[in-house]
């Protein structure tokens, strides 16, 4: 659902147990720089390693990913050097490699995105905008947590929602299933709006995944709307 493992405690089981402790941020890395969740990251510093990726919380395009390393000597474990590419002997600490840091060898240069982006928005701005695709998920979640005709699998704490349309008195998972595919098939097809889903104990349920800072309540809200008439729809159809 995109969420936070209570990092303070599996940090004290790594080191208890002398564990490789890596962090998955690849979606909620980015947060550290906001005020509202830097809590989460408690901790962070007890990691031996931590991916992100910057095309998703980070505004960049695809690919922009980083893998960090807390003791640079780690990266010996994906080095591998060829005579005709990297022969060892011309190896120089002064002068980084990044063949020695990867597997992959031609690449673009997609740092470049994360510096350009760092330099002309700054770290406030990014920030903002973090904190706004969170402000979107929670105002879906307390527009629908109240309505019976939604079903919300939890409070998000990222920008991810996950939840289902409900026809009222219908108590069958393979029902709801149907009319939720229903929904997302028919807005797709009809050029409403283009909905993922998910499964939760093996029942679908539809997924909103908010990365646009200059999405909008009312334009989330009208999504919300249409899913309850497709809903509706579907009810008098079967």
């Amino acid at each position: 659902f995109g969420s936070f493992d209570p990092l303070t405690e599996i940090s004290k089981i790594s080191n208890d147990y002398q564990m490789w402790l890596h962090v998955d941020g690849a979606y909620g890395g980015c947060f550290v720089l906001t005020d509202t969740h830097k809590s989460y990251f408690k901790s962070i510093d007890s990691a031996d390693s931590i991916t992100i990726d910057f095309h998703k919380t980070f505004f960049q395009p695809v690919s922009c990913s980083a893998y960090l390393v807390k003791d640079r000597k780690n990266f010996q474990y994906v080095s591998y050097y060829a005579d005709y590419l990297n022969p060892l002997e011309n190896r120089d600490e002064e002068r980084p490699n990044l063949i020695e840091k990867s597997t992959q060898t031609t690449r673009r240069f997609d740092a470049l995105k994360v510096w350009f982006t760092l330099k002309t928005l700054g770290k406030t701005t990014i920030s903002k905008y973090l904190e706004k695709v969170h402000y979107l998920a929670e105002s879906v979640y307390h527009k629908i947590k109240d309505n019976p005709h939604f079903e919300v699998a939890h409070k998000p704490e990222l920008s991810t929602i996950v939840f289902r349309y409900k026809s009222l008195n219908v108590n069958e998972n393979k029902v709801h299933d149907r009319v939720n595919l229903f929904i997302k098939n028919k807005l797709y097809k009809q050029g409403k709006a283009s909905i993922a889903s998910t499964k939760l104990d093996g029942n679908i349920y539809l997924k909103f995944t908010l990365l646009n800072p200059n999405n909008t309540e009312e334009n989330l809200f009208e999504i919300l709307k249409m899913i309850e008439q497709k809903g509706e729809q579907y009810k008098s159809i079967n």
